[in-house]
């Protein structure tokens, strides 16, 4: 999620465009992350 931060940043510092298609990707590897975190919590206890 970092990497695609720093594109995202960078891209659009560069264009000015892309700021909703960057929140799309980063929202979706948030919720993936969260996701995951959830599970693996539930499987430890």
């Amino acid at each position: 999620v970092g990497k695609a931060a720093s594109n995202a940043c960078n891209g659009l510092g560069e264009t000015g465009k892309g700021l909703v298609n960057s929140l799309m990707v980063l929202g979706v590897g948030e919720t993936v992350a969260l996701f995951i975190m959830v599970f693996s919590m539930m499987l430890v206890s």
